[in-house]
């Protein structure tokens, strides 16, 4: 089994009683389930999983305001939205509250897991969907880079938002872990962001992916 936990956070059973059974299946370990954004902070209290799988449209309180909330009293939590549709409207705010990736409900099985992966990994992974949307959006505000980087920080910011962790990105450029990690920083200071979700949203609005 793998070693690190997962809790679903839907309000459709259904979705949450398929999605369970799928995980098992692949030796993950399913620790708790959710139906509301209020049900998930109670449990929390409790119960501290490694990813949160979290669907947007909930009662009570969305996808958004929950993720936000999360972050902000556990912000070593992982999540990874799971939606039917790639809506603009959430997906800024979404990456403002630091969610790790965003894939649709349509997302096959293998997809799933190279999400899953990627951010359990100290990865992130947005979905094509997903991506298109955010550069269409961005593109739209007809922003231009204040911002400097070197060729290879740009290397390694564009391997980051392809969902690579730092291991995968110093073997895919035959540099070494610690080099990633300062080319990592030194973008992050540059920019001025905290971490990588901003990152990602900063790369697309400025046009360096």
């Amino acid at each position: 089994m793998n070693n690190f936990s997962i809790i679903i956070v839907d309000d459709h059973q259904l979705f949450i009683e398929g999605l369970t059974a799928l995980l098992r299946a692949n030796d993950y370990n399913v620790m708790g389930f959710a139906n509301s954004g209020k049900a998930l902070l109670e449990q929390l209290e409790t119960q501290h999983p490694d990813l949160l799988l979290m669907d947007i449209g909930m009662k009570e309180m969305d996808g958004v305001e929950l993720s936000a909330e999360v972050k902000k009293r556990y912000p070593e939590i992982k999540i990874l939205i799971i939606s039917m549709h790639a809506k603009r409207v959430y997906l800024e705010k979404l990456i403002e509250a630091g969610v790790e990736g965003y894939i649709l409900k349509s997302a096959s099985d293998e997809e799933l897991k190279t999400a899953i992966y990627s951010i359990v990994n100290g990865g992130t992974y947005f979905s094509s969907q997903v991506s298109d949307s955010i550069l269409q959006n961005m593109l739209g505000r007809n922003h231009q880079p204040d911002v400097i980087l070197t060729p290879r920080e740009k290397d390694v910011l564009k391997l980051i938002a392809e969902g690579m962790n730092t291991k995968e990105i110093a073997a895919s450029l035959f540099i070494s872990v610690n080099t990633v990690e300062s080319h990592r920083k030194n973008v992050l200071l540059k920019t001025g962001l905290k971490n990588v979700a901003h990152l990602i949203r900063w790369a697309f609005e400025n046009g360096h992916l």
